[in-house]
């Protein structure tokens, strides 16, 4: 990952959990996406289709699907990889997602940052 990259994903964390006002750990990674106004929801594997997550709109409202078979920690990873979508501005104006290797490196770097701090 290019420095670009990781300056801006460094500092797109740091901005997360600032405007979440965070002043104890855990973080609550389904409560930071309320906060931005996404709404979490478990899906099944098969709704999702072999993926662990994906941000999508519905009744112009945002959403982050993630899988209700995977284990804790690999939902909060979801939500955050998801949610890092969004906060690095990888969603165009209609909410939808073209993601390069390099947008889903940024995610996965996000959320890998956060995960440090997080529990459901």
């Amino acid at each position: 990952m290019n420095y670009g990259i990781y300056k801006n994903v460094r500092n797109a964390s740091w901005q997360c959990l600032l405007d979440y006002g965070v002043s104890e750990l855990p973080i609550k990674p389904t409560q930071i996406a309320k906060y931005y106004g996404i709404k979490c929801k478990k899906m099944s594997p098969k709704k999702l289709k072999g993926h662990s997550g994906e941000i999508k709109p519905a009744f112009g409202q945002l959403y982050i699907l993630y899988n209700a078979n995977d284990t804790p920690a690999r939902q909060r990873f979801s939500i955050m990889h998801e949610l890092g979508h969004c906060l690095l501005g990888h969603l165009d104006n209609s909410y939808n997602a073209t993601m390069s290797k390099d947008k889903e490196d940024a995610a996965e770097r996000l959320s890998k940052t956060e995960r440090k701090f997080a529990v459901n």
